[in-house]
């Protein structure tokens, strides 16, 4: 019997040497890795979040059980394929790549609907429309008509106020501290418009070859090609190190700030780039010019998306998504068909984009859920 009993004291013994070794290394995020790199190696880990959420997650052809938002833990080092599916929804496929003891975030996953037709507003017609940052007003022209239009009281006819441009605008900006302040380039000139007034206010800054607005100040290019800020009164000044250097330079139109205003997008010709600024150690700015996509066709306007993980932009017929890194990257997805001049908008606070369609008629399209509902990117445990 005492035989017996030191044969099972000594086989717990073994077990225990060997499986509390493991079961450390394990705590510690150590993982055997079969085939070629035979070994101990670190475990990483993909933290997901789609919007909208509750989205099932397959890795490789394994259905895990939790949904979006979640976390996949212990995955040896490598590229894996991710899969998410949500009913309603196109399945999305990203590819994340895991390393030893780093946490791989993608908590900006958008999965586009299935059903996403846009769906005509106004039975006018249109040859291009201009948008408020806020997303609320746009204006809409037909040649040299320009009519106001409050996204936000659709059944409103929109109010003509074409008696306030002189001439063809070359170029508007409007103010982003006040709705109803627009200005307005005709040649080199540029005039400041109240809309709520009805009040021109003409020549309000030096001779100008370009306009734009930025951290909510007005910036032109001055008769050299200079950018300057323009002050209220007026006057001008150097911009300093808060805007891109060249800032008027990249494209026909002027780079868009992200929320941070530390990277800056712009579209020139068919490639998509960005401005990012970093501090250095002794306080000053630098700048990094960096290509993000080069697209087949010339691309007519870029837009910010998704709380900056997504660039939404157009060619002379389509709308496209590009998901950034946050976003799952990966090549453009086309969103829906748009008119050859590719005007498009997208309002975050309502998640609709606004769009000209074939004809020119005034579209929008549900693309992502109101701001004010999305949720909050907060990741659950996940066990296969």
């Amino acid at each position: 019997m005492s035989a017996l009993r030191r044969f099972f004291f000594y086989l717990f013994l073994l077990v225990y040497l060997v499986a509390a070794p493991v079961a450390i290394l394990y705590a510690f995020g150590y993982m055997w890795a079969p085939g070629s790199e035979r070994g101990l190696v670190r475990s990483g880990l993909v933290a997901l979040n789609t919007t909208p959420d509750d989205a099932q997650v397959f890795l490789g052809a394994s259905r895990y059980t939790r949904r979006t938002p979640t976390l996949l833990r212990d995955l040896l080092p490598g590229e894996y394929s991710i899969r998410l599916a949500r009913p309603g929804f196109e399945d999305l496929t990203v590819t994340a790549r895991i390393e030893p003891d780093r946490a791989t975030v993608l908590d900006r996953l958008l999965l586009l609907p299935t059903a996403r037709s846009p769906r005509p507003i106004l039975d006018e017609t249109w040859t291009g429309f201009f948008a408020h940052a806020g997303g609320r007003y746009l204006l809409l022209q037909r040649g040299a008509a320009h009519f106001l239009y409050d996204t936000r009281k659709p059944d409103e006819p929109p109010r003509d106020i074409s008696r306030l441009f002189t001439g063809i605008p070359d170029e508007l900006a409007w103010s982003a501290r006040d709705p109803d302040e627009l200005f307005v380039r005709i040649g080199t000139r540029v005039h400041r418009l109240d809309l709520e007034d009805g009040a021109i206010y003409p020549d309000v800054t030096p001779p100008a070859r370009r306009i734009a607005m930025a951290h909510k100040r007005l910036y032109i290019a001055d008769e050299e090609g200079r950018p300057m800020r323009v002050a209220r009164d007026g006057t001008t000044e150097p911009p300093g190190a808060r805007i891109p250097p060249d800032f008027f330079a990249y494209g026909a139109r002027a780079p868009i700030p992200n929320d941070a205003e530390t990277r800056w997008l712009y579209a020139d010709g068919n490639r998509l780039g960005a401005l990012d600024r970093e501090e250095m150690e002794n306080g000053d700015w630098t700048w990094t010019n960096r290509v993000l996509y080069a697209h087949a066709e010339k691309i007519s306007g870029a837009q910010w998306a998704h709380d900056d993980s997504h660039i939404l932009f157009s060619d002379g017929s389509t709308l496209w998504l590009l998901a950034l890194e946050r976003g799952g990257g990966g090549p453009p997805r086309a969103v829906c068909r748009i008119g050859s001049r590719g005007v498009f908008h997208l309002d975050e606070r309502s998640g609709r984009v606004w769009l000209l369609d074939s004809e020119g008629r005034l579209n929008y399209l549900a693309l992502v859920p109101p701001r004010a509902l999305l949720p909050l990117a907060r990741a659950r445990e996940e066990a296969p």
